[in-house]
């Protein structure tokens, strides 16, 4: 499986939809994982409604290589211009028991014998 780093993550506490821009799902570029085609729209982003293009699912990795977190997380994908690349939803932060620590800009994970900064 090919592995690619995305940079610019927005974790949105307030979002329940997890977002791919459409760009960075170009940049993937595999077929396989073409979105399902989805026809609802999405109210709320950039103060406007926006159609999606379908969703898709994805492995995220999170972590370094000592203590990581591998997640099967599904993406809506859009078209359009946006400062992040990636919108993560509180819902995948909760379901994976993940916690923001806002003081030092980082996430926190839950591993084995403690707690992992990302």
């Amino acid at each position: 499986m090919d592995q690619y780093e995305v940079r610019t993550v927005l974790v949105d506490t307030c979002s329940f939809v997890n977002i791919l821009i459409l760009n960075v799902f170009n940049k993937l570029g595999s077929d396989k994982n073409s979105p399902v085609r989805a026809s609802y729209p999405l109210v709320g982003l950039e103060d406007k409604t926006v159609a999606m293009l379908g969703t898709i699912n994805l492995l995220l990795v999170l972590g370094d290589e000592k203590y990581r977190r591998e997640l099967y997380v599904v993406f809506v994908v859009v078209d359009i211009l946006f400062a992040y690349n990636v919108i993560l939803s509180r819902p995948v932060l909760n379901y994976h028991s993940i916690i923001i620590n806002m003081g030092a800009m980082c996430l926190k994970l839950s591993a084995p014998g403690g707690i992992v900064v990302v």
